[in-house]
């Protein structure tokens, strides 16, 4: 899959004196980190160069600076000269012009055109261009905070909440900016600019500079701020909704008609506007039918994957079809998402989350019509609210698929408080940080192309990019939309949680930081921009001089926190997993084996923590203890045991477990599967994932609540471990 690169970005940059074309002429940018931005502007626009090369890392002077800037925003004012080092030349009129505007300004008398810039010079210069509001807070980001002047902390501060400047650590203020560097802060900057005269309907996520005269914009929505540059006269907008500002640079003349910023944006309409029977293939090739459930927070791949599991079809004709087919022309609902730029799955969180029915053998596009049609009745509503604020549906259901793997589990007040942290950050460009967008792409993305992280990183991981995502990440329940369509009106910028779910807000920084070591202090786990710890050894357990000395197992108790797992009235699975799981610690210590836990209370962890646990302790042996559950059909029962496909010692343990189980218990025996969970595939051991039994059945479930059956099952696990460890020293 490619990503496509954005076709509607022109910049006009006065890079001095020599026109090329396309930014291929430039032989030295190759590999460089500024390489994408200076392709993406010099693609549809002007970009000067120097015989054939860019020199992305030299410097600029204070006058090629101000030419840059004045050939963006063409000033019509010009300061008169007063200034004892500007004789007249070519770069007179634009400094002067800077001067006027008060975006450029001299020292003593001089103004020092023929020095190079510094960074804290150029980054003052930008902020001043674009009115943007001081806030020396932001400086807290550098490591060097302490170093920048007052004269530049303000707009340096702001400039980096934003997320616009590429300096890493440390700001390094009186180094001297870059040509590359220059370009990276206007990428950031600018979504998206109008330099031919015309009508724009396309959406803009972020800023938009309009440098051509007669600009129309319409039926269209501007999630950031409209910036309207000197020669961009009679510039008008109607039924177009903008969320930030309007701010006129260089006085143009800028009309709105009485419909702008409330437009209707979407169609309502959900029914195909294609006849999908007829050119898609709907055919199936088996007889039999199988329920699948599709729950909230699982991403495409999950549900391909399980749909593959399931004998549907196989994931990869899955992801083939939704390359190759555009189902917009079916399903308008979906327009956004298919015409989005750099989404990487168009369909990813469209698929609602319920219970579907398939033939076995079913095409690609019959799948996904079963699964589009009721999503289409489902999101018509969202459609319309979202454009009624001023939002796209596909920019509701991405906030309502990062609210979903945050805290979609948690409380309605939750959920609709995360929103409105979302939309403060959107709103004040600050970059959202919220870290399931980096497990997104490591987890649900990479395994299923053939790009490298860096080709998504830009686009997705919201510590890289301003703004939202390019797109979703899960398929988001109706309470996560709900809370993206109808956020409270808060004032919070910072969210993490404990271990035990508890979600800590914070408006300032300060605060912030306050709340993580609140937390830290009582769970010892910090969640959202925090680190996983190892839990900490009991002070009072006292290792047994036993046969299996030496031996370390780590068990760990599935789900956990936030992520409750299925439900048997007011009892979760969690609850269960680690129930049982210190029984089973309990009986194996008691035999001289060392054990461990990932979880030894109500702890969030992902799948990941949970294997870097696993590989930090370096066990000899990983079992995961899980409950099961299967809303479609509650006679479904039974114990069954998954290891990593290929994995022979793992193979072999699961045998001895599953046997043991069956034996104990007189359970249903659903067998020895191999299955490449995540615990499983990536964890550096001999590892094993056990399903106790179905929540979702009754008996089974009374049963598991039980804690004579707890324990029988603990037992039985235990003598199997055990048992296994003797036939590999045998």
């Amino acid at each position: 899959m490619k990503i496509k690169r954005s076709l509607s970005v022109v910049l006009i940059l006065a890079f001095f004196f020599a026109f090329l074309p396309h930014a291929g002429a430039y032989s030295d940018t190759e590999g460089h980190p500024a390489q994408q931005a200076i392709e993406r502007f010099s693609e549809y626009g002007i970009i000067l160069g120097y015989d054939g090369l860019f020199r992305p890392d030299d410097s600029i002077t204070r006058a090629e600076m101000a030419i840059i800037i004045d050939r963006m925003v063409s000033y019509t004012q010009t300061a008169q000269n007063t200034y004892q080092d500007l004789d007249d030349g070519w770069h007179t009129e634009a400094v002067l012009k800077l001067c006027a505007a008060g975006i450029l300004q001299g020292y003593d008398g001089c103004v020092r055109p023929f020095d190079n810039i510094t960074r804290a010079e150029a980054v003052v210069m930008l902020a001043r261009t674009f009115g943007v509001s001081e806030y020396a807070e932001g400086i807290r980001i550098f490591d060097d905070a302490a170093s920048i002047p007052d004269w530049a902390a303000g707009l340096t501060g702001a400039m980096a909440y934003a997320g616009a400047l590429p300096f890493g650590r440390n700001f390094e203020y009186a180094r001297e900016i870059t040509r590359a560097e220059v370009v990276q802060i206007l990428d950031a900057l600018l979504a998206d600019i109008c330099d031919v005269p015309g009508l724009y309907t396309r959406n803009v996520h972020g800023n938009l500079l309009v440098t051509a005269p007669d600009v129309v914009l319409t039926d269209i929505t501007v999630s950031g701020n409209i910036y309207v540059a000197g020669q961009a006269q009679n510039f008008t907008f109607s039924d177009a909704a903008v969320l930030g500002e309007v701010y006129t640079l260089a006085n143009p003349d800028i009309k709105a008609d009485d419909d702008s910023f409330a437009g209707s944006l979407l169609p309502s309409d959900t029914a195909p506007t294609a006849d999908i029977a007829s050119e898609l293939d709907l055919s199936h090739t088996g007889s039999e039918t199988v329920s699948v459930i599709v729950r909230a927070g699982r991403s495409l791949a999950q549900i391909f994957d399980l749909l593959e599991e399931k004998g549907v079809c196989s994931a990869a004709a899955l992801f083939a079809a939704c390359e190759t087919i555009d189902f917009s022309r079916y399903y308008p609902f979906l327009a956004d998402s298919c015409q989005a730029e750099n989404r990487i799955f168009a369909l990813e969180g469209y698929i609602a989350p319920d219970s579907y029915t398939f033939y076995t053998g079913s095409s690609p596009a019959l799948v996904l019509k079963t699964m589009l049609d009721p999503s289409a009745e489902a999101y018509s509503d969202y459609a319309e609210r979202a454009a009624g604020l001023g939002r796209t549906l596909d920019e509701i259901i991405t906030i309502a698929s990062i609210i979903e793997k945050e805290v979609g589990g948690c409380t309605e007040q939750d959920r609709a408080t995360v929103a409105s942290i979302i939309y403060n950050r959107l709103d004040s460009g600050t970059k959202l940080q919220m870290n399931v967008t980096e497990n997104y792409l490591e987890t649900y993305v990479l395994p299923y192309t053939n790009a490298g992280l860096a080709d998504y990183e830009p686009y997705y991981n919201t510590y890289m990019c301003s703004g939202l995502p390019a797109g979703a990440i899960c398929s988001p329940r109706a309470d996560c939309i709900e809370a993206a369509l109808s956020p409270y009106d808060t004032d919070y910028i910072f969210f993490r949680s404990d271990r035990y779910g508890n979600i800590y807000y914070a408006v300032t920084y300060e605060e912030h930081v306050q709340n993580g070591t609140l937390a830290a202090a009582a769970t010892e786990y910090l969640g959202y921009l925090g680190n996983v710890s190892l839990p900490e050894a009991e002070d009072e357990y006292v290792p047994v001089d036993g046969r299996y000395s030496g031996v370390t197992i780590l068990l760990d108790p599935g789900h956990g926190g936030r992520d409750t797992g299925a439900y048997t009235g007011d009892v979760s699975e969690k609850d269960l997993n680690l129930a049982v799981a210190l029984k089973l610690r309990g009986l194996l210590r008691a035999e001289g084996v060392n054990v461990l836990l990932t979880r030894d209370g109500d702890t969030t962890l992902t799948p990941y923590d949970r294997v870097d646990l696993a590989n930090d302790f370096s066990p000899d042996l990983f079992l995961s203890i899980h409950c099961n559950s299967y809303e479609d059909d509650h006679t479904v029962n039974g114990i069954e045991t998954y290891y990593y496909p290929g994995d022979a010692a793992s193979a072999e343990w699961a045998n001895y477990l599953q046997n043991a189980m069956i034996a104990a218990s007189a359970a249903a025996d659903r067998g020895v599967r191999s299955n490449e969970l995540i615990v499983l595939h990536y964890t550096q051991m001999p590892s094993v994932m056990v399903e106790l039994g179905f929540l979702t059945n009754d008996m089974e479930s009374n049963l598991l609540q039980s804690e004579m059956y707890q324990s029988l099952l603990a037992q039985a696990l235990a003598d199997a471990t055990l048992a296994y460890l003797d036939s590999r020293t045998a």
